[in-house]
């Protein structure tokens, strides 16, 4: 019959046809550009420290450090219920904030921003905090005086102070921008923080304030503490 194909030349039709396909359409599929992830709106977005030529600006304006004095009280509502309403805290394990210098406040506030320093409350207060906040907490927890009396019972720890803590933290422990002010803190925190420096038991470790107290014995930390806590 005119225009039947054998079987068998159908069959080669088709293989060809399927060759064909697979062939031209390798190329077609390798071009096709990749999906890209676009990036999550939700993604949490991280804390930078703010630079202290920020914070000094305002120490130098007297106009803003009033705002900033002011703003600071209101922002440190979060703060009290371990620090105490005016910086002392009524736990005595608690650091002190009263009276501390604000660049080594500031510096504190942001490592626990950044998440550089653990501790769960603190970096929830902080990350989502802004500079401006940020600066304003330090000017204001440095801008407050301890109004209790100073003990007059200085104690052997006034020597051992004076050799093994002064040449950091000061004639009176005061601080600085780098390290904290001593004068005044809880004998207990500072018990607890003297003795995990000289353990390296906490995760705070310095080298250089683990080797000036590598040799004080308990009773030792002890009245170093019991000196501290009655300056002002």
């Amino acid at each position: 019959m005119a225009g039947h194909q054998s079987p068998r030349f159908l069959n080669i039709i088709g293989q060809a046809v399927v060759i064909a396909c697979l062939f031209f359409s390798g190329p077609v599929l390798s071009k096709t550009p990749k999906a890209t992830k676009k990036p999550s709106l939700m993604q949490p977005q991280v804390a930078t420290p703010v630079p202290v030529s920020a914070l000094k600006e305002v120490l130098d304006d007297p106009d803003a450090y009033s705002a900033a004095v002011k703003e600071g009280a209101e922002l440190s509502q979060a703060c009290t219920k371990c620090h105490g309403v005016d910086g002392v805290s009524p736990e005595l394990e608690q650091f002190t904030l009263t009276g501390q210098n604000p660049v080594y406040l500031l510096k504190q506030i942001d490592r626990y921003a950044t998440g550089e320093r653990r501790g769960p409350l603190m970096q929830r207060i902080f990350e989502n905090m802004s500079a401006k906040d940020r600066i304003n907490i330090a000017v204001y927890y440095s801008s407050l005086k301890r109004t209790d009396a100073a003990s007059t019972f200085l104690s052997p720890g006034k020597e051992l102070y004076e050799a093994q803590c002064a040449t950091c933290h000061g004639e009176n422990a005061l601080g600085n921008e780098s390290t904290p002010r001593l004068a005044g803190q809880h004998a207990e925190f500072i018990n607890q923080a003297v003795a995990r420096y000289r353990d390296k038991a906490g995760p705070r470790i310095d080298p250089l304030m683990a080797a000036s107290i590598v040799n004080l014995k308990e009773l030792q930390i002890r009245a170093i503490a019991l000196y501290l806590t009655g300056l002002r």
